[in-house]
């Protein structure tokens, strides 16, 4: 309930003003505890899926430190395997120019 609120309508002179406020701050407290709460939850969660929950090879950090390592290694191939064609078509227009 906030101070000045119409559910409760005191006179000015009984309202002394610590109450209510020790009150409102108490209720406020409560649910920046609540929400401190509910983003730890949520914190943990994120944690255990970047981290794997104990086993690393499971967590994020690794899958995509894998996909990085297959990309190198498929553009590795893939230059190599464009090294050979050329290559090949390199020696096909030789002997074709030289007549074997």
């Amino acid at each position: 309930m906030a101070v000045g609120s119409q559910d409760e309508v005191r006179p000015m002179s009984e309202w002394d003003g610590k109450t209510e406020r020790r009150q409102e701050t108490m209720a406020t407290q409560q649910r920046i505890l609540s929400k401190l709460d509910l983003l730890d939850e949520k914190m943990s969660s994120v944690c255990r899926f970047i981290e794997g929950n104990g086993k690393p090879e499971r967590g994020a950090v690794v899958r995509l430190d894998r996909l990085e390592q297959v990309s190198e290694r498929r553009q590795k191939h893939v230059t190599w395997l464009w090294a050979a064609v050329g290559g090949g078509a390199m020696k096909a227009l030789y002997d074709l120019l030289k007549g074997k």
